[in-house]
């Protein structure tokens, strides 16, 4: 900032007011001989002060006021008495000699003596009287024509009891208007005084108003008419079409959030979606997508860590729990039950004649690290431990509980599996070790500890645990046309069917032929096997579109892009094999053993693990873990069937060779608690 010139610094030298108006301060000088007191003391009405006092009193030091200069002058808006007489007399010297406004009309004869001689020295009360039984007349008729609206109705058809609450509250209302007017309480303390009795919230103009209106309509026609707000035509949107909305809803779920914009949105939605379902372009604007959206549970905001919804609310997911729910409860009553402080006391149920008692038998898999240890624990404030950054080793286990004996085992053959994941290790763990596992340990171990019983193998809904087997009739495994295999390939997928009335008719999905071959001077016949394609295994069924669109001059596309196909399946020739019957009853690998074996099959809801008790056995073996890691993989691998074995207890082989089994307390608790 550049130094002050003279005139800024003699400017900023000047004394101010509050208000910023420049000002003169009085000089102040003081006498420190004078007493202040002493001379107002002596001073008194009648007699003259001496003249030296006089002196002493004009030389009195004159004190600074802060407050003074507030009561420097102001701007002055013209408003003053003055003023405003000044601005009267100038008004009346500019109308002087200009007509006035009763000057313009003819003015009204003045009454002389003799009209008033015609009127009435009073007004008799005989006279007022019929006006008055008159009103009160109406008003009581229309009392009494209003009451049949006011009455209940035991019969629900009739037609007071068709009409709509808001109706019934004017006639009510109304009612309650024409007693009070017959009682002689004057028009709008009425309508008031109902207003406030017959309606909640209060209203002091709108309300008496409308009473009034409606009183006056019902006295003339007899009835009120109908509430009519909101019944006026409303515009409707394409965006409102079922099929239009799902299609804009689901385009945008499946494009990345990075890269959804209301601008492709807005160009998808006139140019693909509209022209598809309605046959008619699209004129949706950018702004009207943006309400929509808003409307279907999008924001537009910026990214942050926000708490997960993981979709357990979705109406597929809770149509499934439901059902799954309704099963599992029916089947509980052919299972044990147990009671004890210890669980010890089974229970079991009354079965019906022929029938098996069911056994829940669970699976699940979980992974231990070996340098996994407590986040929380006692520590000096000055101090923290130093813990190694990564999880260490791992160690999968795979392992089928039943709640009568945990995991189930016959001394060292266990339903518990372990395995170390890793490219250099023993591999990545898929459906076919589970499987293997399912069919070589889980359901013979449980035929011999529950003899004559029947399982309930519940997996969770995991991809591992719904793969199909190599030659499950899967029609995403299928090309669109026919394809040669290979020489040293055979057939996989297993034969189709399709039904032709009552008739069950199998359809190959390979053909041969045989095929020569010159190799090394010789010429031999090889059988070359074909695979059959979407579009052959349609026709062999007399199903397929393809002629109908090329008539109309179309293409029918191999796959339309949706997840889900459309009512009849026809959208695309995929979806369409998909809804054949042999296509849509295949099993998964799981389902196929678990069946095959004499035993029910089922999965978990979606996103409920609380009600697979594995879960917490799971939980309980990680605190043990954590609680005694020392950070050594060998560690880990030592003594995880310990800390295991601490949840769901071993068998003990006793002395004279039997084996005693333990009550699994634990497993026992978590089980009763998942129903």
């Amino acid at each position: 900032m550049p130094p002050l010139n003279k005139r800024q610094r003699i400017a900023k030298n000047i004394n101010r007011n509050t208000a910023g108006d420049f000002i003169t301060v009085a000089e102040v000088t003081e006498s420190p001989e004078v007493n202040d007191f002493i001379l107002l003391q002596d001073l008194t009405e009648d007699s003259e002060a001496p003249t030296e006092e006089r002196q002493a009193v004009d030389s009195y030091p004159i004190k600074w006021n802060k407050e003074a200069a507030k009561g420097s002058r102001g701007p002055y808006f013209g408003f003053g008495r003055t003023t405003k007489w000044d601005y009267k007399q100038r008004d009346a010297r500019k109308a002087k000699g200009s007509k006035t406004l009763d000057e313009f009309f003819l003015a009204a004869p003045s009454s002389t003596d003799a009209d008033l001689d015609l009127l009435p020295e009073s007004i008799d009360d005989d006279d007022i009287l019929p006006i008055i039984e008159e009103k009160t007349t109406v008003l009581q008729e229309a009392h009494d024509a209003i009451i049949p609206f006011v009455i209940p109705k035991m019969d629900q058809s009739h037609e007071i009891n068709t009409m709509s609450d808001y109706q019934c509250q004017k006639y009510r209302a109304v009612h309650n208007y024409f007693i009070k007017r017959i009682q002689g309480i004057k028009k709008i303390k009425a309508s008031q005084e109902t207003a406030n009795e017959i309606f909640i919230l209060l209203s002091k103009y709108c309300r008496p108003f409308a009473i009034r209106f409606w009183a006056k309509e019902f006295i003339q026609h007899g009835t009120i008419s109908i509430h009519q707000q909101g019944k006026h035509a409303k515009c409707v949107s394409f965006l409102d079409h079922e099929d239009i909305q799902l299609a804009a809803r689901n385009w945008f779920l499946t494009t990345k959030p990075e890269k959804r914009s209301i601008q492709e949105l807005a160009t998808r939605v006139n140019m693909v979606i509209i022209p598809q379902a309605l046959g008619v372009p699209g004129n949706i604007s950018m702004s009207a997508l943006c309400n929509y959206m808003h409307e279907w549970g999008f924001m537009y905001r910026r990214h942050k860590k926000d708490i997960y919804f993981d979709g357990h609310e979705r109406p597929d997911v809770v149509a499934y729990r439901q059902e799954w729910a309704q099963e599992m409860m029916k089947l509980k009553k052919f299972m044990d039950n147990y009671e004890g402080e210890e669980e010890e006391v089974v229970v079991s149920p009354e079965l019906p004649d022929g029938a098996p008692k069911i056994v829940m038998v669970i699976h699940d898999e979980a992974t231990f690290f070996s340098n996994k240890s407590r986040d929380k624990m006692w520590q000096h404030e000055d101090k923290s431990p130093i813990r190694k950054r990564t999880p260490g080793g791992s160690i999968m286990i795979s392992e089928f509980q039943c709640p009568y004996h945990g995991t189930m085992r016959i001394r060292a053959w266990s339903t518990r599996k372990f395995f170390e994941a890793g490219t250099n290790r023993e591999g990545y763990w898929n459906s076919d070790n589970l499987h293997q596992q399912l069919i070589d340990d889980a359901i013979p171990l449980f035929e011999n500890l529950h003899p004559g019983c029947q399982a309930v193998f519940l997996f969770d809904q995991s991809s591992n645990h719904r793969a199909y087997a190599s030659d499950a009739l899967v029609a995403s495994r299928l090309i669109l046309s026919d394809k040669d295999l290979s020489a040293d390939k055979e057939p996989i997928m297993k034969e189709g069917w399709y039904t032709d009335g009552n008739k069950r008719i199998s359809q190959p999905l390979y053909k041969s032929r045989i095929v020569k071959k010159k190799k090394t001077g010789t010429i031999k016949e090889v059988k070359v096997w074909t695979a059959l394609g979407v579009q052959s295994i349609l026709e062999g069924r007399s199903l397929g579109l393809w002629d109908k669109y090329k008539k109309e001059g179309k293409h029918w596309k191999a796959k339309c892009g949706e997840k889900e196909p459309n009512d009849d399946a026809t959208c695309c020739p995929f979806h369409m094999l998909e809804a054949q019957p042999d296509f849509k009853e295949q099993r998964s690998k799981l389902h196929e053993a678990v069946e095959d074996a004499g035993h029910i099959c089922m999965f978990y809801p979606k996103y409920h693990c609380k009600t697979n008790w594995i879960e917490r056995y799971w939980g309980g073996a990680k605190a043990i873990s954590r609680r005694e890691c020392d950070y050594s993989f060998a560690s880990l691998r030592n003594n995880l069937p310990s800390f295991l074995n601490r949840i769901s207890p071993a068998p003990i082989e006793l002395e004279d060779g039997s084996v005693f089994q333990p009550t699994p307390t634990k497993i026992r608790w978590f089980y009763k608690r998942c129903w």
